[in-house]
């Protein structure tokens, strides 16, 4: 009865249920579990992380553990959530899950050291999870080690090639790699790219990745090649306001103004928030001596811009992206078989 009117979150009612319950079984993890869930869906966190506390103080157990530190982390008490966090993984060291969670708690608080220990250690465990590479991405660019974060991200590609976290943290990184460091990532870049013909991510990716490169190393003899991927890229998903962007970048680059200020507008009118999009097209202007049209644009480039944070903050916003993103949150009922409680 309790779990049918939890299924439907109708949380006053399944309390007295598990408490019931709890009452004729007090070594039951899965009433616990779900009687905790039900204190904080019905607004009584504070009662949820006191059933949870005297549980886990008598029973040692990883699930319950692992949600009283969620509990704790949404109210506000990080190092007691991070405490937990800590044990549910000692308690269980063959679950990602909890890996993750303890990193995600340390990366989300800016704690950047302990949270490469942490995914270091994941992706040593779990080689196979692509957002445990992400996560030590994360880390090692908040550090600035971007080499190291470049070479996480892509190993988080090669793991998942659709992983909306792994695209985007690659995408993160092209103005901070030196041209040395693009030349070891690039071929690995271009043979994933080759085996994900279909993958207009992967192909804007690696796109993307060869113009930036090049054009820091002086290369344009490659910019021919870029292009064709980020067209390709274009053909696969239409409205890819970031692959017109990039065209732009490179007909600027090679003095084509006139269709660098066609990409650009392309790239404004599928995305007009782009930044990038508008400054781009204003300097394009004004290069081409259409000074009120380059007026226009910079001037929406500057509302745009204006109060964004610097470079770390924003660093440290995309890490909360990601944390948002990939976390599990809190999750629903679970019955007594999807518990395994380590002491009885």
């Amino acid at each position: 009865l309790g779990l049918m009117f939890a299924s439907h979150n109708d949380w006053a009612d399944a309390i007295p249920h598990f408490e019931k319950t709890l009452r004729v079984e007090p070594s039951s993890a899965a009433a616990t579990y779900n009687l905790a869930l039900a204190y904080r869906g019905a607004a009584r966190a504070e009662d949820a992380i006191s059933l949870l506390s005297r549980a886990v103080e008598q029973r040692p157990n990883a699930e319950l553990t692992n949600l009283l530190a969620s509990l704790e982390e949404n109210a506000g008490r990080y190092l007691d959530a991070v405490r937990h966090f800590r044990a549910a993984v000692d308690l269980d060291p063959g679950n990602e899950q909890y890996y993750f969670d303890l990193g995600a708690e340390y990366l989300v608080h800016f704690t950047f050291d302990p949270a490469l220990e942490v995914f270091a250690a994941g992706v040593r465990r779990f080689p196979t999870s692509s957002r445990q590479f992400v996560g030590l991405g994360m880390a090692y660019s908040a550090l600035r080690q971007y080499p190291e974060a470049a070479e996480a991200f892509l190993r988080a590609l090669e793991t998942d090639p659709a992983s909306p976290s792994a695209l985007s943290a690659w995408n993160s990184l092209p103005s901070f790699l030196a041209p040395g460091d693009w030349e070891r990532v690039l071929p690995r870049l271009r043979q994933l790219a080759e085996k994900q013909p279909a993958n207009a991510d992967i192909l804007f990716c690696f796109g993307s990745s060869l113009f930036r490169y090049s054009l820091s190393a002086g290369k344009p003899e490659n910019f021919g090649l870029a292009q064709s991927f980020l067209e390709r890229a274009i053909q696969l998903k239409p409205g890819y306001a970031d692959a017109h962007l990039e065209l732009g970048a490179i007909h600027s680059a090679v003095k084509e103004n006139t269709k660098a200020v066609a990409e650009f507008q392309e790239t404004v009118r599928l995305n007009p928030g782009s930044e990038m999009g508008h400054y781009r097209l204003g300097q394009t202007y004004r290069d081409m001596r259409e000074l009120a049209l380059a007026q226009q644009a910079l001037s929406r480039y500057a509302d745009l811009a204006r109060g964004r944070r610097e470079r770390l903050a924003r660093s440290r916003a995309a890490i909360k992206q990601f944390i948002l993103a990939q976390s599990a949150t809190l999750p629903g009922p679970a019955r007594q078989k999807d518990l395994q409680p380590k002491t009885r």
